[in-house]
């Protein structure tokens, strides 16, 4: 945020999995001009298909309003400060169904017990496959939302491994996104330095394990130790 306001840059926060979650005692996607969350049915508070905007700086507010209604000022006029509503930007419809938005309000309500659970699961992930001989995720001491938990194996051949007889096992692990950079939209759109060495090689031995609530921490600790033992 320093260099954004030394350079007059626009930050916009994308914790789309990190609704629930603190960077030193702030709440993430509190700390760029706007942040974004979302509700897809893989986050912890999901509705299916949805998501949120939130705004952090007051100047953006009423484009917000606009662009989210279709490009017109209908949100001032249901508040009485117009006399009637018109087109005045760009814009789409942004608002999720009324269907969508009630089961996501019932979600939103039980969100602290949510969290607890999957935090709950991710402790015992982490203390149970923590004498085993791969490299366990950290939290750094900021307080995370458990939305998922992984770890790292040897190599490239040890993961593709452990995914295999994890599957046989009838665990559905994976491992996790590919580095944008190294990507077909990544390299025509962007630019990255020295190749990001390191990211490739993280990208080849992440190992996601099932994180949702009601899961089996404990057998799958137990497949997991069978497997690297």
């Amino acid at each position: 945020m320093a260099i954004a306001q030394a350079h007059k840059l626009i930050v916009i926060e994308d914790a789309a999995h990190a609704l629930g979650a603190y960077y030193k005692g702030r709440a993430l996607g509190s700390i760029g001009h706007v942040g974004t969350y979302s509700f897809h049915s893989t986050k912890n508070i999901q509705c299916g298909e949805g998501g949120a905007l939130v705004i952090n700086d007051a100047q953006f507010v009423q484009r917000a309003e606009i662009i989210q209604e279709k490009g017109t000022n209908k949100y001032q006029f249901l508040r009485g400060e117009v006399p009637y509503y018109q087109w005045l930007d760009i814009g789409s419809s942004y608002v999720i169904s009324q269907l969508n938005a009630a089961f996501l309000w019932a979600q939103l309500l039980a969100m602290e017990d949510i969290t607890q659970k999957r935090l709950t699961t991710w402790q015992t992930y982490y203390q149970q496959l923590k004498p085993l001989d791969i490299q366990l995720a950290t939290t750094n001491n900021h307080q995370h939302n458990a939305h998922i938990f992984y770890f790292l194996s040897h190599s490239a051949s040890h993961q593709k491994l452990l995914l295999l007889r994890l599957s046989n096992a009838g665990i559905q692990a994976s491992g996790h996104y590919q580095p944008l950079h190294n990507s077909i939209a990544g390299q025509r759109y962007g630019k990255s330095n020295n190749g990001l060495k390191n990211t490739l090689k993280v990208s080849k031995c992440l190992i996601r394990v099932p994180m949702w609530v009601g899961v089996d921490a404990e057998r799958v600790c137990e497949e997991l130790e069978k497997i690297l033992t």
